[in-house]
C-alpha cells in the first residue's frame, strides 16, 4: 500500500506545486492575492514538519466522525502528504521557472507569442530540463516514500481506536 499512497500522491504533489509555483509568478497587479496565497502556503507548510502534519490531519480529520469513506485514514494520510511536498516542489519550480534568463521570454514575446503561451512553451520546457538534475537526487520528493510508510500506519492505529470506542476488548 506504501506504493499505491506514493503513486497516487506524486502527480497530485506536482499539479499542486506548479499551480502554486504559476501563482507565486504572477506579474499582475490582479493576481496579486494569488501571490500573497502562494507566498503563505509555501511558508506555512514548508514551516510544519511533515510527520506533525500528517498525525494532526491523519487523526485529526477522521475523530470528526464523518462517515465513510471520507474517513479514511489513506485519504487524509494523502492529503497531509500532498500539502507539504507541494510547497517543497512549488519552491524548487518557482526557482527554476526564474532563472530563466529574460532573454528567453522577450524573445518569445518578438515571436508574437502571449504571456501564457510563453510560459506554455518556452519557460516551462527550460525549467523540466533544469529540474531534471534535482530529479535524479530526489530533492523535490525525497521523503515521500518514507513518509508514506506513516500515512499508513494512521491506519492501522485508527483501527484499534475504533475497537476501543466500540468496547471491544
Amino acid at each position: 500500500l506504501d506504493v499505491a499512497i506514493f503513486a497516487w500522491s506524486v502527480p497530485l504533489i506536482f499539479a499542486l506545486g506548479l499551480a502554486i509555483a504559476l501563482a507565486r509568478g504572477a506579474q499582475s497587479a490582479a493576481l496579486f492575492p494569488l501571490r500573497i496565497f502562494g507566498a503563505i502556503y509555501v511558508d506555512l507548510f514548508r514551516g510544519i514538519p511533515v510527520v506533525l502534519l500528517v498525525y494532526l490531519v491523519g487523526f485529526g480529520v477522521p475523530g470528526l466522525g464523518l462517515p465513510r469513506p471520507w474517513n479514511s485514514p489513506y485519504i487524509w494520510g494523502t492529503v497531509a502528504l500532498v500539502l507539504t511536498y507541494s510547497a517543497y516542489v512549488a519552491e524548487v519550480l518557482r526557482s527554476g521557472i526564474e532563472s530563466i534568463h529574460a532573454s528567453q521570454r522577450n524573445a518569445a514575446i518578438c515571436l508574437g507569442l502571449s504571456e501564457r503561451d510563453t510560459m506554455r512553451y518556452v519557460i516551462l520546457p527550460h525549467r523540466v530540463t533544469l529540474a531534471e538534475p534535482e530529479a535524479d537526487r530526489g530533492v523535490a520528493l525525497a521523503g515521500v516514500d518514507a513518509l508514506d510508510a506513516r500515512a499508513q500506519h494512521l491506519g492501522h492505529v485508527g483501527r484499534i481506536g475504533q475497537h476501543q470506542r466500540d468496547g471491544a476488548p
